[in-house]
């Protein structure tokens, strides 16, 4: 083995080390010097490519999860390759091309091997639908969904918990766009029985969104606590899209009382995260509501 060759071994180890300490930054240099050292050894750089577009996609960099992964899919083959083109529909539906994620998760349908990897492209596919109806509202992709979520039923207690979790918070999402808010919130209450921690935050504040919509006048104590609980669990685990949501939820809370100043407070808190996520729409439409509320306290002063 050349010396190349093993000072790529020695960085790639290295970094390996630095994911599990959480430490990004000296991850992302050892990861380069991994590469660069690596030559056109196919097989390590396989692994190289693959332990960096993992490790973008966990720490939620999604524009640069993107290009690795597209990378990474080049040296790639068989499970490895799977997971790769299923990162790769997931970053595409959370940067705004859902119609890529769509694609991606048809074609992975045709090449999912066993009940765990099939189940898991279904739940993506019907997530990426209900994320495409959020952005259009075209009620034609309300039956389709139903159709996927029929599809799946029959095998759902054949599955790892956490595909339970995908499926009952997606069945969730489907009623809550079509309304029915005490069957929106019994199946997503049903998938926090399924979660592990770091997915929590994602249930609550659904849980939080059903509760919004639905204006009861008695569910202020249930919004306090579920925005709480998301918003510290996801900071745990650096989650800053799941915070922005918490104090998008909590300004939306507010505005419902008429207390603008503290809707104010909390909206600069969420767009500050949704930055921090890069999540450029959820950042969008907060400055829009930001405006529309400076808009209204002018009014009110003059």
């Amino acid at each position: 083995m050349s010396d190349s060759l093993l000072l790529a071994k020695r960085h790639y180890e290295e970094a390996k080390k630095m994911l599990i300490a959480k430490n990004l930054i000296f991850f992302m240099e050892h990861i380069g010097y991994a590469l660069a050292y690596v030559g056109d050894n196919t097989a390590l750089l396989a692994d190289i490519t693959y332990l960096k577009a993992n490790a973008l996609y966990q720490h939620r960099k999604d524009r640069e999860a993107l290009q690795s992964v597209i990378q990474a899919k080049e040296y790639n083959e068989g499970e490895k390759l799977f997971e790769l083109n299923n990162n790769e529909g997931i970053l595409n539906v959370r940067l705004g091309e859902r119609d890529k994620g769509i694609k991606i998760f048809k074609k992975l349908l045709d090449e999912a091997d066993g009940i765990d990897q099939l189940s898991r492209v279904y739940n993506n596919l019907i997530w990426a639908y209900l994320a495409l109806y959020r952005s259009s509202k075209n009620d034609l992709l309300l039956p389709k969904i139903k159709n996927f979520l029929e599809e799946i039923s029959p095998i759902i207690h054949r599955l790892p918990e956490r595909r339970k979790m995908a499926f009952y918070n997606n069945y969730g999402v489907y009623y809550f766009y079509k309304k029915e808010y005490a069957e929106s919130i019994r199946l997503t209450k049903e998938a926090t029985r399924y979660c592990i921690e770091e997915e929590l935050p994602l249930i609550y504040n659904n849980i939080v969104d059903i509760y919004l919509e639905w204006n009861q006048d008695d569910c202020s104590n249930f919004i306090k606590e579920y925005t709480t609980k998301a918003e510290i669990i996801a900071l745990m685990y650096d989650n800053y899209r799941e915070v922005g949501r918490s104090y998008y939820l909590k300004a939306m809370e507010t505005l419902r009382k008429n207390d603008r100043e503290a809707a104010l407070d909390n909206l600069y808190k969420a767009l500050e995260f949704f930055r921090k996520a890069d999540d450029n729409s959820s950042a969008i439409n907060c400055l829009t509501r930001i405006n529309e509320i400076l808009n209204d306290l002018k009014e009110i002063h003059l």
